[in-house]
Formats: C-alpha cells, sequence, structure tokens
C-alpha cells in the first residue's frame, strides 16, 4: 500500500562552507512513502555545499511503549538537515519541520502504530521507526448478578485499573471499590455489595 502526501512549498536556507548564506528557491516536493517504510520518500532539493551524514532519532516514546490516551507527543533530535518529518503509518498524517530538538503531536489508534521519523538534508536521508500500543478503556460485559456487579475492560501492562462508582451523577466524589494491573489482555472488576436503586461505574486508569 503507497501513501501519498500532497505537494508541499518548501523553502530552505543552507549554510554553505564558505559561512555564506545561501538561499534555494522555493519549490515543489511531491513526497511519496511506504506504509511502512518511508525510504521511499523522495524530496526535491537544491544541493549545495556539505554532505554529512545525516542522523535522526527519536527519545519519547520508546519503541514497545504502552498508551491508554490517543494523543501523545513525538520528541526527538536530527543533525545537519533541511526538513524533519513524522508520520503515524495508520493514519498517513505528514508533519513536518525545520528545527531541532523536535516534537509532534500525533493521534494514536487502537492496537499497534508504526512511527515513523526521517530527516532530509544535503547529506542524503536518516529515518527512524517507533512501535507504540494504545490500547482504549472500553468496558464490556457489564453485569449485575444479586449485589454483585462485574464488568471486563482491556488493559496495557504497566497499568493499574480502578473499578469507582457513585449513587448520582450529582455526587462530587468516586469511590474505589477494586484496583487490578493490566495484564495486556482482558481482565475483570468486581463491586460486590451493590446496593441501592442506581449506581454509576467508571474504570479509571493510573
Amino acid at each position: 500500500m503507497k501513501i501519498q502526501i500532497k505537494t508541499v512549498l518548501i523553502q530552505t536556507a543552507i549554510a554553505g562552507r564558505n559561512g555564506g548564506l545561501l538561499r534555494a528557491a522555493m519549490r515543489r516536493a511531491h513526497l511519496v512513502a511506504s506504509a511502512y517504510s518511508l525510504a521511499a520518500m523522495v524530496a526535491m532539493f537544491v544541493v549545495i555545499g556539505d554532505t554529512t551524514a545525516l542522523t535522526v532519532s527519536v527519545s519519547s516514546p520508546t519503541n514497545g511503549q504502552a498508551f491508554v490516551t490517543s494523543n501523545i507527543t513525538v520528541r526527538g533530535t536530527a543533525n545537519d538537515f533541511i526538513l524533519v518529518s513524522v508520520v503515524n503509518a495508520i493514519d498517513e498524517k505528514l508533519q513536518y519541520g525545520y528545527s531541532s530538538p523536535f516534537a509532534f503531536d500525533i493521534t494514536l489508534y487502537s492496537g499497534v502504530n508504526p512511527i515513523f521519523a526521517q530527516a532530509n538534508g544535503l547529506g542524503g536521508q536518516s529515518q527512524v521507526r517507533v512501535d507504540v500500543t494504545y490500547t482504549p478503556v472500553i468496558i464490556s460485559s457489564p453485569k449485575l448478578t444479586g449485589t454483585t456487579f462485574t464488568l471486563s475492560v482491556p488493559t496495557a501492562v504497566g497499568f493499574n485499573y480502578v473499578l469507582e462508582f457513585k449513587n448520582s451523577l450529582s455526587d462530587i466524589n468516586w469511590t474505589g471499590v477494586q484496583t487490578n494491573r493490566g495484564s495486556g489482555g482482558m481482565i475483570g472488576l468486581t463491586n460486590n455489595g451493590a446496593i441501592g436503586s442506581s449506581r454509576i461505574y467508571r474504570v479509571r486508569v493510573q
């Protein structure tokens, strides 16, 4: 599968070997990337001056990191570059900038999200991939048997899942009844002694 990314206008300012500032004219760069490899990304630049090898790295998130929220910030650094870009291969939304360190806010989707960071410059290009997992809290199988209320939620390792309730929406505070540690799979949460005409439940992740 190919990702088609719309044409963007790029204006660059490049310091030459002689210390003078050379400005490349604005050029259209038609960016095409593979869903699993941004190595196919091509940008048309005026090649002037240094050809130092590019490097790019992502400091956050780390490869294999788990999340329970859908919005995260990708942070990292690059050297000797003209353009640095970040994309989540799931939604194919490219973000780019011209400074280092860089920080881009991206959206995660349920499951594994392949995130690519790439630097393009006179020395070629450098790319790194980081895979992260997003596990949204989705309550399923709620059931009341007598005075025992149970439900299930998908979980991520490294997080605690707390079942809480209150008797009315107007109540200020929630009452915690059970905490289970995430296993990376489905877990059950239980409230024994559920009495009264109604209760409102939620699962809080910490």
